[in-house]
């Protein structure tokens, strides 16, 4: 009897963590549709991928995401529509261009957001963050952060 109270316990420990999870998920992506409706940030239809990329704040996280974008260079380039990178939080635009292996932006499908218009509010402004889009709309967001339990980044299918 005591090992069936104890399974059930489990069980809805389980549960209750998937729930909590689900909810962050839903909630962060609530968060970043109002903010960027707030914001007037509209995405074209063709586009499927967004991926922001703050210069400045979690050193390991940004520099998985500039290795992403260095590794997939030609599915963000200027000749594809598909996958596109917002450049934000920046502050200098030579050491970034350094750092991603390019001599103008004109190289990537990218925006250059001097405005930090793309960069969330809170904690999660430190950290990459991937859009994942359908006919324009925002369908799901993830950040690379030292709390994500996986890569982002290798889970994307470019």
């Amino acid at each position: 009897m005591m090992c069936w109270r104890n399974c059930i316990s489990v069980i809805a420990i389980i549960i209750s963590v998937l729930l909590i999870s689900c909810e962050k998920k839903d909630g962060q992506l609530e968060q970043v549709k109002r903010l960027y409706a707030e914001r007037g940030i509209v995405f074209d239809k063709e586009i499927e991928t967004c991926l922001v990329l703050p210069e400045v704040g979690c050193g390991g996280c940004i520099a998985g995401g500039v290795n992403f974008l260095l590794d997939n260079k030609e599915k963000f380039s200027s000749k594809q529509k598909k996958n596109i990178v917002m450049l934000t939080a920046i502050h200098s635009k030579k050491l970034l261009y350094r750092n991603l292996e390019i001599n103008s932006p004109d190289e990537l499908n990218c925006i250059i957001d001097s405005g930090n218009k793309y960069l969330v509010k809170g904690h999660n402004k430190l950290y990459p963050m991937v859009l994942k889009l359908d006919n324009g709309n925002i369908e799901s967001v993830e950040f690379q952060s030292p709390e994500t339990d996986h890569d982002v980044f290798e889970s994307l299918k470019l």
